[in-house]
């Protein structure tokens, strides 16, 4: 008689995680795999999303022009340097969205 409350408590601590995490994950509606906020709908996000991508686009263009070699004073710099914090930048910032 002890352990009905504890196996009630457990059934419902299962029974919301089905319904709240692997239910909505196995539809493709998690709010953690998307990364969109809850009570948003997937238009909102795919709107969100595309104009990530565009701003992601000019990034790499800003990106590009910067690794091109320039001539300051009759000395020509790489641009290696700068592409290669862009890059330590660019992997830092992926690591942490994981």
């Amino acid at each position: 008689m002890n352990l009905v409350l504890p196996i009630l408590v457990l059934a419902g601590a299962i029974a919301s995680t089905y319904f709240f995490c692997v239910r909505p994950m196995r539809r493709g509606d998690c709010t953690m795999v998307h990364g969109r906020s809850p009570g948003t709908s997937r238009d909102d996000h795919d709107a969100t999303s595309s104009s990530f991508d565009s701003d992601l686009a000019e990034i790499r263009q800003g990106l590009a022009l910067l690794r091109q070699p320039t001539e300051v004073g009759g000395h020509e710099l790489d641009g290696s340097l700068i592409a290669s914090l862009a890059d330590r930048v660019q992997t830092d910032r992926a690591i942490r969205r994981q």
